[in-house]
């Protein structure tokens, strides 16, 4: 293909050149001596001919531009083609990757040890230098094995440093990873932060070239602790180096406590575990996972949702929707485990394991969509409420804030009236 450009280039550009050197010609002789002497006179010719010719000199100068091109292309396709020739030079310009002398690459610089060793002196968090700037890394994670160093508690951090540790066994105990510019095996690192005044993040990946030291101590639970120290290869000598505590979940910590204030579903799952464990005591074997996890902060009070799997003490399993509010200690359970869930816990503390029982059809409660209660009119349910009370009573009025429930006192019938934004839990007797 180039080779027919390149061809295609050259005929073009002699027609064009034969033209030019017709009209100089037929001007006056010096002006086709001069052209067939020094090409590059063609534009002064052009210029004061330029109302009878600009044709000709139009398609003369695209001519040479397509004639340079192809001949670019040409040199890059085939630069060997040019090894021990006068036109060396010329693949040497323009394809250097193939030069006979090899590409001279300014060599990477490195922060010292030295200056790496007072970010290692017991600093409560990582830290390092980047773009130019001091950063402090306050919040540190290991989920889905990739091991994140934040700068600040924000979703989208200003600055945050990846490192992808997914093809890498870790086994439980210490784990020292050691890489070096020469390492073949490095893990990818993804460095992403927010120029001054950009609303895009931006980012930069590191395949390899850079020294790193990274001790990862694995133990059961939610915690990994260990030390890192990242030196990459760049102007700015960026690093990041310090002692970190990393959690597997997405939780925020004042010390040692957990923050409930801070919103995410890592936290609404840490309380409804906390609460189960608390609640059920040595009756709960294990909290084996949680779905369904949602909150919401745009309304007055913040609300949010979890549903748990469990296996008790006898074996078996249960899922336990648990509702979860905020208030001024941060999230709290609103709305624990089910009737029928307590009462096979109170069973099972009066008869061995696995003396769970139905209960009778008349009295199961089927939960049923806050959201349907439109449909339900004349239906006999049991609601429960955010300060913990439960109604029952016969759904008499709906309407887009408010339920009636009637119910039979003395010979007649109380209307209660509920706020259906109060509404955690709707069930259906029957």
């Amino acid at each position: 293909m180039e080779t027919a450009l390149l061809l295609a280039g050259i005929i073009f550009f002699l027609i064009c050149t034969v033209l030019f050197l017709r009209h100089a010609f037929a001007t006056t002789v010096g002006w086709g001596v001069t052209g067939l002497v020094f090409p590059p006179a063609a534009f002064l010719f052009y210029a004061l001919t330029w109302q009878r010719l600009k044709r000709l000199a139009v398609a003369h100068v695209g001519s040479t531009f397509l004639l340079v091109l192809a001949c670019l292309l040409w040199v890059r396709a085939h630069p060997f083609a040019f090894d021990d020739t006068r036109l060396t030079w010329l693949r040497d310009t323009w394809a250097p990757a193939f030069a006979e002398t090899p590409m001279m690459i300014e060599p990477a610089q490195y922060v010292s040890e030295r200056e790496l060793q007072p970010y290692l002196q017991g600093s409560r968090h990582p830290a390092g230098y980047f773009l130019g700037e001091q950063v402090e890394f306050v919040r540190t994670t290991f989920v889905n094995n990739i091991l994140r160093f934040k700068s600040d508690e924000n979703v989208l951090s200003r600055m945050e440093v990846a490192i992808a540790l997914d093809k890498i066994p870790l086994q439980t105990g210490e784990n020292l990873l050691e890489y070096t510019p020469e390492s073949l095996d490095s893990p990818v690192i993804h460095v992403t932060y927010y120029p001054e005044g950009e609303q895009i993040p931006e980012m930069k990946v590191y395949t390899r070239r850079y020294w790193m030291e990274l001790l990862i101590s694995v133990k059961d639970g939610v915690l990994y602790t260990g030390y890192v120290k990242l030196r990459l290869p760049d102007r700015q000598r960026s690093f990041l180096a310090g002692e970190y505590r990393a959690y597997t979940r997405d939780l925020r910590f004042e010390g040692d406590e957990v923050d409930r204030q801070f919103d995410s579903n890592a936290t609404i799952e840490f309380v409804a575990e906390q609460y189960l464990i608390n609640k059920l005591g040595n009756q709960l074997q294990q909290v084996l996972g949680f779905t369904d996890t949602f909150f919401q902060t745009a309304l007055d009070n913040p609300t949010g949702r979890t549903e748990a799997k469990i296996r008790l003490l006898d074996g078996s399993q249960h899922q336990v929707k648990i509702g979860v509010m905020k208030g001024s200690e941060g999230w709290v359970v609103d709305s624990g485990p089910t009737a029928d869930l307590l009462e096979a816990l109170r069973k099972m503390r009066a008869a061995p394991a696995g003396a769970i029982a139905p209960m009778p059809v008349r009295e199961r409660l089927n939960l049923v969509n806050p959201d349907r209660l439109d449909a339900m009119v004349g239906q006999t349910v049991v609601i429960l409420t955010r300060d913990g009370k439960q109604r029952e009573g016969t759904i008499s009025d709906v309407d887009q804030h408010n339920v009636t429930l009637a119910q039979p006192m003395d010979g007649g019938v109380l209307g209660m009236l509920l706020k259906r934004r109060d509404i955690t839990e709707v069930k259906l007797r029957h």
